[in-house]
This record gives C-alpha cells, sequence and structure tokens, in this order.
C-alpha cells in the first residue's frame, strides 16, 4: 500500500474496523476516496496539456516553467505594496496555472530532476508566503491572525521537515498528494480574497490548512519508514 494512502498509521483500514474504532476507520476511508479523485483529476491534466504542450520546444523543461513560476512572486509583491489587488490577483493566477503545467511537462519530457523536487515546493511555499503575509500586514481584517499563523507554521514545520530529512539523508522530502493539494486550494483561496471574497476565501484556507497536517503527517511516515 501506498504509504501516502492514510498518512497517520502504518496498518489496513481493516485493522480500525476490526478493533471497534469506526471513526477513524470512516477517516481512513475518506482520505482513500480524496486521494483516488486527486489522482484521477492530475491523470486528466496530464492528457489534458499534452497536446498544448507539445508545441513547446523541447528545451524549455519543467524547471524553467517552474521558474517562471518562481518570478511571479516580483510582480505579485511590487502589486500588493502598490495594492494593486486585481493585478496581483493575474499574477496569482498566471502562477498557478504554471504550477499546473510544470508536473505533466516533466513526465511527459522524462525530466524529473533533483531541482525540480526542490524547486516545485519551494515555489509554492514562498507564492504563499509573501501573498499571504502582505495580505495580512496591508488587508485590515482581511485574514484573521489564528488562520494567517496557521497556514504559515504548517509550511514552515514542512520547511524544517525537509531540512531534517536532507541532513540524515534518510529520505527526500518533494511534494506529495496532499501537498499539491494544499496548494491549489490556497491559490484558489487568496485569488478570491483579491477579488473581495473573504469570507470564501479564508473558508478555503481553513480546509487548505487540512491538507496541510495530512502532508505533515505523511512526509512524517516517510521519514519513519525510511529510517
Amino acid at each position: 500500500m501506498d504509504i501516502f494512502l492514510c498518512p497517520w498509521q502504518n496498518t489496513q483500514s481493516s485493522n480500525y474496523q476490526e478493533g471497534g474504532v469506526p471513526l477513524l476507520a470512516f477517516i481512513y476511508k475518506t482520505a482513500e476516496v480524496v486521494r483516488a479523485r486527486i489522482e484521477a483529476f492530475d491523470g486528466f491534466r496530464d492528457r489534458s496539456f499534452r497536446r498544448l504542450l507539445a508545441r513547446v520546444p523541447s528545451w524549455f523543461t519543467a524547471d524553467h516553467i517552474t521558474a517562471l513560476r518562481i518570478f511571479c512572486v516580483v510582480p505579485i509583491i511590487y502589486a500588493l505594496l502598490q495594492s494593486w489587488w486585481t493585478a496581483a490577483f493575474f499574477f496569482l493566477v498566471f502562477a498557478a496555472i504554471l504550477d499546473a503545467l510544470d508536473g505533466p511537462r516533466a513526465r511527459m519530457l522524462g525530466r524529473v530532476t533533483e531541482t525540480g523536487k526542490f524547486l516545485d515546493p519551494f515555489a509554492d511555499k514562498l507564492i504563499v508566503f509573501v501573498t499571504l503575509t502582505i495580505i495580512f500586514l496591508r488587508g485590515g481584517d482581511t485574514v484573521p491572525p489564528a488562520l494567517f499563523w496557521t497556514v504559515i507554521g504548517a509550511d514552515m514545520v514542512l520547511i524544517l521537515l525537509s531540512f531534517v530529512g536532507k541532513s540524515a539523508r534518510r529520505y527526500e522530502l518533494g511534494s506529495n498528494i496532499w501537498g499539491r493539494t494544499k496548494f491549489v486550494l490556497q491559490s484558489v483561496a487568496l485569488s478570491a480574497i483579491l477579488i473581495g471574497l473573504n469570507g470564501f476565501g479564508c473558508s478555503v484556507l481553513w480546509i487548505a490548512a487540512g491538507f496541510a497536517v495530512l502532508s505533515i503527517i505523511g512526509h512524517a511516515r516517510a521519514k519513519n519508514i525510511a529510517s
């Protein structure tokens, strides 16, 4: 079984059912369903973008797309500091579209690099950190402090796990399915906030925080299995 299928335990779901823990069994089955839906969407995304990406020159790799996504941070910062929320919205959406393209591009070319494994989650966290922090500092009470610190704290824990794993040379911390979903939800949430849908955006951010917890537990399991 995939180590990320149920990120908080190492046994089969039937063990929970036999042990009389219906709540944990329900959570496990829900995670299975969500994970299957996400994987199905990933496959649909790859097929949808294949024809488009086939027109891109072969020298333009997934790492180039990720680097372009990181560069999007510059106009996002400038637009937010100028209170050009609509402009920041479009740059954020553009960065999210690039995020949807880099994975399929890497698989199409068969070039999944170590650089890409590092830069992809780094770009996710950088974009979210910069956008959310400036909104929090300049947007009044747009984002509640508890929500802000939950989102930032979860990403800090993931970064810490990454450094611990690499320093011990026991496992590689790339993005897992929960982390990728987290970034999609964060992008939707921040985009909604930038166009004035604060209530909806904050609600989605809380859901993203839940996926961040799943990502943290999944990576912690990967560490334990590797050790």
